[in-house]
């Protein structure tokens, strides 16, 4: 990754292809613009050149995905899984969280960075998870959903909180689909962060009439 670049190592790679797929296609390098886009200021048609490279890079991560076709089915089943995991999951959980009287919260957000909970890691549903969940809730002073969403899937996760605070996570499904629609996200986000610079960027003053 370039020294000080804004965009994530995880990304990087993507930057990189991009940048050579549309090189001095517009007469801007993608990496140069999301680096130094100042050095950009006084190209003529700069706000429609960086137009037509959003969409190159549109057309660039829709061709990718366009070439995966058997990962991205693989992907969805693997997905729709995990999402019907969640929700046996969390049917059992606040049924039973309420019978114990144990509160049962979705909190916004937590910061779990100091408590060091364990976590444990399913990918299906049976006895020995309905039990653990169980002794979980019974030990537990509150039982929070801190799950997340992907696409329109749930991906379960509960924290228990007690004398050692314990997470249940559904696995996440893993594949180099997830890598490219967050490549997508962040470049498209830096392109258009730029573009609105230019945007409303002041016209230079002019020197008044002698």
């Amino acid at each position: 990754m370039a020294e000080n670049a804004p965009w994530s190592d995880e990304i990087d790679p993507f930057v990189t292809d991009l940048d050579n797929a549309i090189g001095d296609k517009f007469g801007v390098r993608l990496k140069k613009l999301l680096s130094s886009p100042a050095e950009y200021a006084d190209l003529k048609d700069i706000s429609t050149k960086i137009k037509n490279m959003r969409a190159e890079a549109d057309k660039y991560f829709d061709d990718l995905v366009a070439g995966l076709s058997l990962e991205q089915g693989e992907f969805t089943r693997e997905l729709t899984d995990a999402d019907a995991l969640y929700n046996k999951i969390e049917q059992l959980l606040s049924s039973r969280a309420a019978i114990a009287k144990v509160p049962y919260i979705r909190p916004a957000d937590m910061d779990l960075s100091l408590t060091s909970p364990e976590v444990i890691y399913v990918n299906s549903y049976n006895n020995g998870l309905e039990a653990l969940i169980m002794k979980f809730i019974n030990s537990s002073n509150y039982v929070a959903n801190i799950s997340s969403t992907y696409k329109k899937y749930n991906i379960g996760s509960w924290f228990f909180s007690g004398s050692k605070g314990h997470i249940i996570s559904v696995k996440p499904p893993q594949s180099i689909l997830v890598s490219i629609d967050n490549a997508r996200d962040e470049i498209s986000g830096l392109i258009d962060d730029i573009a609105d610079i230019f945007v409303h960027k002041k016209p230079a003053k002019q020197d008044p009439s002698p």
